[in-house]
């Protein structure tokens, strides 16, 4: 009988072995799907935030560009005759009124529904929401400086803020602008 072939190593890993082994990989998979849980996260947080600023400036340019276009109402047939604009007093107004270029009354508003506040619009009678259920807006305001009888140019400045609604932390957004009105001839 041969010698050698009994003091061949044997091939093979010991319990201790596996045990480190399993350890480290076990390390290297809590680690890694932290950083994909983390990375989900964020690209959910990043994803609400452009819905968000996409919708708050849709709803901001949508209402300066109806607010810079308002008429004097010099009958009364929707806001006070000789004025520009309705809104509750005093400045700043959780609402807005106004009659447009093409002679119809609106009104901008907040209003509560099932999914949360959003801001609304009324166009003669008929209202219609200008942000998703998606999101809830926190903040509508309006403050109104010179209404034509006081000699100012009507300005209008707009401040809207909006959260998104759900149990993670949620971005928020605040934005706010000025308008005044376009057409001077509407005006004096």
């Amino acid at each position: 009988m041969n010698n050698k072939a009994h003091n061949k190593p044997q091939k093979g890993f010991s319990l201790i072995e596996m045990l480190i082994v399993s350890a480290i990989f076990s390390i290297v998979i809590v680690a890694a799907f932290g950083v994909f849980t983390s990375a989900i996260k964020e690209q959910r947080y990043s994803l609400t935030y452009q819905q968000m600023l996409d919708q708050s400036s849709y709803a901001i340019d949508y209402m300066s560009k109806l607010i810079r276009m308002t008429k004097r109402d010099n009958v009364g047939d929707c806001v006070a005759a000789g004025t520009n604009f309705n809104g509750n007093e005093p400045s700043p107004r959780t609402y807005i009124e106004f009659k447009d270029y093409n002679d119809k009354c609106r009104t901008f508003s907040l209003t509560l529904t099932d999914g949360g506040q959003q801001v609304w619009q009324n166009n003669d009678g008929t209202p219609s929401p200008l942000t998703s259920e998606k999101f809830k807006v926190t903040v509508l305001k309006f403050v109104v400086r010179g209404d034509g009888n006081d000699g100012f140019q009507p300005k209008v400045t707009i401040l809207l803020e909006i959260e998104g609604s759900g149990p993670a932390p949620q971005p928020k957004i605040r934005i706010q602008t000025t308008v005044s009105q376009r057409d001077l001839d509407l005006f004096w």
